[in-house]
């Protein structure tokens, strides 16, 4: 689980600050919204699964809103996985 904070969509671009569940230290995900690349800097001891769930979790966001002429990026989300 992993909270996405500072939720910014600006031109072409998506991002956020996120902080995995048992940590208190902030990583950066950015997502192009045109070529969906991907950037990204990580919490130490959380390299693996966190950067790719908080892509994940703004994959989601960007879909909501291309799907949804009324969705209203939020400023806060909790991403969740199993």
């Amino acid at each position: 689980m992993l909270r996405l904070k500072n939720i910014k969509r600006t031109d072409n671009f998506i991002e956020a600050y996120y902080t995995p569940e048992d940590s208190n230290k902030l990583g950066y995900a950015k997502l192009d919204c045109d070529t969906l690349e991907e950037e990204h800097k990580t919490v130490d001891g959380y390299e693996t699964t966190y950067p790719t769930m908080a892509i994940y979790g703004l994959k989601q966001i960007l879909n909501k809103e291309k799907n949804d002429e009324n969705y209203t990026i939020p400023n806060e989300k909790l991403v969740m996985w199993y």
